[in-house]
């Protein structure tokens, strides 16, 4: 069966009990890579299993009654996709998973299976969160059913006297015919109104809260209300409070560095990363990295250096105010052409990475591929550098908008850029890396960089037809809540990364081997 179908694909649940429908939707959430290896799953080695971010979400999808028990484990049973997979420490404000998603979940009944509520019904017996009202016939006195949280109603007739049945928050209301004296049906909290056909004497239709009730003691109500109340549900509607629902159970059980921020329905194939057709990173870069420049290899034009040398010689100068001096030197030298010297470090980071806008030859900036490489070739759309405060220490936040990077790209790219603005690099490092012949680059610490979003403009754009498909995007609310997660937690966690000096060691480490140490044969 295909997932778009109500029954399970091949290879779904092992167990005997009712299925469950599952529609291919994507999950949009964000979290911090603070221990965690990485985004994607990995199978267990030597017996442990590796704590990633995607075992968290399949673990909390269980438990939320998003994914069954029989799917468990095996996230190729429901289709799974991502759109970037973050490497080990790194966070996301905005990712996104697809998968083959049911937005009820199932119970276990008396002997242990798994089953839906549609499969429960019986005089007196209630239904527990977010269930299916029972399906079928209920002719003479068959008590009360009462669904909690979400049900769809009872398909069928119920004819002569059927007692009460009650529907908490936003169920869907009853499908079928209600003749006679049917008794009363009761529903809480903006329900759909019911579907079919209510002839002879329903007796009085009313409503009280946003719900309805029809009642066979023959109280008058106008026409124009029952009229509205025999209107068709609106299934999009329903769909959407099961999807907040799902929400809601997910972050309830998923630690607080990871939150889910929306659900939305896709296409029946859809691929989470390759119809994503941009990404959006930030890095946070500490402002003293740009500002410790040392010149270890002046391989640039230096004309004072011959007299700050002689100064020092004379004693006329210290050699902390010589180094100074030829750092400033060294810095001017390597901005020219991107602005000059009067720009604050941020600002001239800012001019030296555009240089990296437009389609480049990025092999030098990732491992394993050649410069006649096509993989190696990316579109940067857009980069931008500026100055935030995070915990009372300085940062440059850079932006780097793209369709799509390759590993390690982003940091390297960074590295080359920085060392430009430190004055240990030539001004020509990243145009040289950029053509042909190898260059090594170091990394700047993973601490500081995290995805701020993905797009899918081109799925938007041809795939969306209401009330079946829509765009997939943030609403307003959305964005604020992935803002203000990372605020509170992801930029919080990269600021913290200072005190453990990861970046102090970086600087140790760019500055005992600088620019151009390594050859492409070197390590």
């Amino acid at each position: 069966l295909g997932e778009g179908d109500s029954g399970r694909p091949t290879g779904d649940d092992e167990f005997d009990g009712p299925r469950v429908p599952k529609r291919m939707h994507v999950i949009m959430f964000g979290y911090s890579g603070v221990g965690y290896h990485g985004l994607q799953k990995q199978v267990e080695n030597q017996g442990r299993q590796v704590p990633t971010i995607e075992a968290e979400l399949e673990t909390a999808l269980l438990k939320a009654g998003g994914i069954s028990q029989g799917n468990y484990g095996d996230i190729n049973k429901v289709a799974w996709s991502r759109a970037a997979r973050t490497d080990k420490g790194v966070h996301a404000a905005c990712n996104v998973v697809a998968l083959r998603l049911q937005l009820e979940p199932p119970v276990a009944s008396s002997e242990g299976m798994v089953a839906h509520d549609s499969q429960r019904a019986g005089a007196g017996e209630p239904a527990a969160e977010g269930r299916e009202a029972a399906q079928g016939t209920f002719p003479g006195s068959s008590g009360a059913i009462a669904a909690a949280e979400a049900p769809e109603a009872a398909q069928g007739a119920f004819p002569g006297s059927s007692g009460t049945i009650e529907v908490a928050e936003a169920p869907e209301a009853a499908q079928g015919a209600f003749p006679a004296n049917c008794g009363a049906i009761v529903g809480a909290d903006e329900q759909d109104a019911a579907r079919g056909a209510f002839p002879g004497n329903p007796g009085a239709i009313g409503t009280v809260n946003s719900t309805m009730t029809i009642r066979g003691d023959g109280d008058d109500q106008s026409a124009e209300k029952a009229q509205q109340l025999a209107l068709p549900a609106d299934p999009a509607a329903a769909d959407e409070r099961k999807r907040s629902e799902l929400i809601s159970r997910l972050n309830a059980v998923l630690p607080a560095t990871i939150r889910v921020f929306h659900i939305q329905k896709t296409s029946k194939n859809f691929d989470a990363r390759l119809q994503c057709d941009r990404r959006r990173y930030e890095y946070l870069l500490p402002v003293f990295v740009l500002e410790d420049g040392v010149v270890r290899k002046p391989d640039i034009s230096l004309p004072g250096l011959p007299d700050t040398l002689a100064k020092v010689a004379e004693g006329s100068l210290s050699v902390d105010e010589a180094a100074e001096a030829i750092r400033t030197e060294a810095r001017e030298e390597a901005l020219q052409g991107v602005g000059g010297s009067t720009m604050t470090p941020v600002e001239m980071l800012h001019e030296v990475m555009q240089q990296y806008v437009g389609t480049h030859n990025f092999h030098n900036f990732t491992a394993g591929l050649q410069s006649n490489s096509a993989q190696a070739v990316r579109f940067m759309i857009e980069i931008s550098a500026e100055e935030i405060v995070v915990g009372g220490e300085k940062f440059a936040r850079i932006r780097l908008y793209g369709q799509s990077f390759l590993l390690h790209q982003i940091r390297k790219m960074i590295y080359a850029a920085t060392e430009i603005v430190r004055g240990t690099a030539p001004s020509s490092a990243i145009a040289d890396c950029l053509r042909g012949g190898k260059q090594y680059l170091h990394l700047v610490p993973g601490e500081g960089l995290f995805l701020d979003q993905v797009e899918y403009d081109a799925y938007n754009s041809h795939k969306v037809a209401a009330p079946h498909t829509y765009p997939l995007e943030l609403s307003a609310e959305a964005q604020e809540q992935v803002e203000a997660f990372k605020a509170a937690v992801i930029y919080p966690t990269i600021a913290s990364s200072l005190e453990s000096g990861v970046f102090q060691e970086y600087l140790r480490v760019v500055q005992q081997f600088p620019w151009g140490t390594y050859d492409h044969e070197d390590k």
